[in-house]
């Protein structure tokens, strides 16, 4: 007689008490960091970038463990405790501003009381040398991890330095902890979702793309596809209308380098709905006539041009692109275009274009020709 076998597995739960003791300490080895490291993560992650592989430890690992932590580091926005980073005073022609500038975000969780952003600045130099603490470089992560611009201290060129840490101005932290103290990865995948379909500044959609990658990285598929068609609804190619704004061509720039840079942000990642968007794109810049348009579209042709798979569909659109360049068109562009035809002629193996090979050079030149007739 045979007896069923039952097993029992025994889940452990995750325990979250011991979770909040590791980041605990980690935030606490801050204050041991060298002011050498501390100056470099801000400085190099200021300007609203998120370039989380120039940050040093122990604030690279705080930011990578994302939105869980969010609470935590509200908490410790206030701690006090002296880091060993000193910002020196104004003196001379060096400026250190007290900035009082708060990047607020209410559309997930909203907050009256909280200062909205703004280009106002107090005049108030700091005197004496200022040193950051442990609760302004929280500030500093909290920023990071939901993409709102959370400096403690950045540099300006040819204006001076300003410091705004929650240490210096209570109010900052203050409603960073009204803001986010209570905010749920949920509602943190939301506001990044927001950031990127509805940013409310320039740029806040390429970062919030990079949130999104590393913290929420299925809803990628359905937010970049639509955030790159909304890029260029209102892209501009009237003749008319070069005329009577003067601005278009400022605003289509915009609009190509921050696409660029959100395909960039995902260049590793497959996806078909992605791929469909860049087809999209390229086959609307195949159509475009004016070179000043083109001329700073080459980044963005060649973003799209190497992620899709080599197609006759797509060496044709490349090839229209080059022709409608005229004779400024980049030589990357160029290449782009016969390593395209090669792929395509060659059995779907490209191969790499070098200029000494003549016989495949005009091989790719003419085989594409073809493919435009």
């Amino acid at each position: 007689m045979l007896f069923p076998f039952i097993c029992f597995v025994r889940i452990t739960p995750i325990d979250n008490t011991k979770i909040t003791s590791v980041v605990t300490d980690r935030i606490k080895s801050i204050a041991h960091m060298k002011a050498t490291d501390i100056d470099t993560t801000l400085n190099r992650n200021s300007s609203n970038q998120f370039d989380i592989d120039k940050a040093s430890d122990p604030i690279k690992w705080l930011i990578e463990q994302g939105p869980r932590i969010v609470p935590t580091l509200c908490r410790s926005i206030h701690d006090q405790t002296a880091t060993q980073f000193i910002i020196p005073p104004a003196q001379g022609f060096r400026r250190v501003f007290r900035s009082t500038l708060y990047d607020r975000y209410s559309s997930v969780i909203p907050n009256p009381e909280a200062k909205q952003w703004s280009d106002q600045l107090e005049s108030e130099f700091i005197r004496k040398p200022y040193r950051l603490t442990i609760g302004d470089i929280c500030f500093f992560i909290l920023g990071r991890i939901v993409n709102r611009n959370f400096f403690p201290y950045h540099w300006v060129v040819m204006t001076g330095a300003y410091v705004g840490a929650p240490s210096l101005v209570p109010q900052l932290g203050a409603n960073a902890i009204s803001e986010w103290g209570a905010a749920t990865p949920e509602k943190i995948r939301i506001s990044l979702i927001q950031d990127v379909e509805q940013p409310d500044q320039q740029y806040r959609d390429v970062y919030g793309v990079a949130c999104l990658k590393r913290y929420f990285p299925k809803t990628l598929d359905r937010v970049v596809p639509k955030r790159l068609s909304s890029r260029f609804l209102n892209y501009v190619d009237d003749e008319e209308e070069f005329g009577q704004d003067g601005n278009c061509l400022e605003k289509n720039l915009i609009n190509a380098g921050e696409a660029t840079q959100i395909l960039d942000e995902i260049s590793e990642i497959k996806s078909v709905q992605i791929d469909a968007a860049c087809l999209k794109i390229v086959k609307m810049l195949s159509s475009i006539s004016d070179p000043r348009q083109l001329f700073f579209c080459n980044k963005l042709l060649i973003a799209c041009g190497t992620r899709l798979k080599p197609t006759p569909e797509l060496a044709k659109l490349v090839n229209q692109y080059v022709k409608n360049s005229g004779p400024k068109v980049w030589p990357e562009v160029r290449d782009l275009a016969l390593k395209l035809n090669a792929a395509v002629h060659w059995k779907g193996q490209p191969i790499m274009v070098n200029p000494i090979h003549q016989e495949k050079v005009h091989m790719c030149k003419s085989g594409l020709q073809y493919l435009t007739e």
